[in-house]
């Protein structure tokens, strides 16, 4: 999705896939940080990878 989509979009669907996956199938007590943390997670992985070619640089920034 980070390839595809500018990272604002991405950030706000990882954030809305984890706040659904959450209601749909708690594992755990509900924590609105975790939604923080993916929504921020999803929108570093679009400034890496958006309209971009994917080297093994950008790669390991992403996932650090």
């Amino acid at each position: 999705m980070a390839r595809l989509y500018p990272p604002k979009v991405t950030a706000g669907v990882t954030a809305l896939s984890y706040l659904i996956g959450m209601l749909l199938f708690p594992k755990f007590a509900f924590f609105f940080g975790f939604v923080i943390t993916a929504a921020l997670t999803g929108y570093t992985f679009g400034i890496c990878f958006y309209q971009k070619t994917i080297t093994w640089r950008r790669i390991a920034i992403a996932a650090s």
